[in-house]
């Protein structure tokens, strides 16, 4: 960790906790289902919410690439 405090990588793990809740919780986590009932499996963390899910990618990559540093920091 650059600053060495503490309160960051706890803000970080708590957002995590945020994005793997599912929608239906207050959470972002959801599954590709709108798109084809077989994509059940398949998670997505929502940037926006709406009925179907919208599916923002963008939003999903920096949401990925988010989750690979705090995995770093680990």
């Amino acid at each position: 960790m650059i600053t060495k405090d503490g309160r960051y990588l706890h803000a970080a793990e708590n957002s995590f906790q945020f994005l793997t809740m599912p929608q239906g919780e207050g959470g972002t986590l959801t599954n590709m289902a709108d798109l084809n009932p077989s994509l059940y499996k398949y998670i997505f963390f929502e940037e926006y919410f709406s009925k179907p899910n919208g599916y923002t990618l963008n939003g999903f990559m920096f949401t990925l690439l988010g989750i690979y540093d705090l995995w770093q920091l680990k």
